[in-house]
């Protein structure tokens, strides 16, 4: 019986660090979503895609997450930028083409990373890529007319 009140105990403990580390790592991504335009501050989308895919979507994808009974809190984050890049990537300026890209590819690449099986995130990596796919030939047409002129 005291064994059972010592698993309990440890699986209180790691659930209440676990729950911390995840809190702070939430934080970290929606601080980086409110420092807002990426344009002006590229380090704040670094901050984001590291703390809300690397590190809370990949926990999120994990064992551990699920017998912790964790609920998904980053996925619907990550899903709600696959979709403001979708509509930004759209709507790009000729000079915000290259930083657009650049957003576009940073999330493309951590996503990637995870090799989630979660079909949820391949649908955002296949938007992400179809987004950016425009992107690709007009910045590979602005680097024929700058090579042409």
């Amino acid at each position: 019986d005291n064994d059972q009140g010592h698993v309990r105990s440890a699986f209180a403990a790691l659930f209440q660090k676990v729950k911390m580390w995840r809190d702070e790592c939430f934080k970290q991504a929606t601080e980086a979503l409110e420092t807002g335009d990426f344009l002006e501050n590229p380090a704040s989308w670094i901050r984001f895609v590291q703390s809300c895919v690397k590190e809370g979507l990949a926990f999120e994808q994990s064992e551990l997450c699920e017998q912790l009974g964790f609920q998904a809190q980053f996925r619907p984050l990550v899903e709600a930028q696959c979709e403001i890049c979708h509509q930004e990537a759209a709507s790009t300026h000729q000079n915000l083409k290259l930083v657009t890209w650049q957003k576009l590819t940073t999330l493309i690449s951590a996503l990637q990373q995870l090799q989630s099986e979660d079909p949820r995130v391949a649908k955002c990596v296949k938007s992400l890529t179809e987004s950016r796919e425009p992107l690709n030939l007009a910045l590979e047409d602005d680097e024929s007319r700058f090579e042409k002129a």
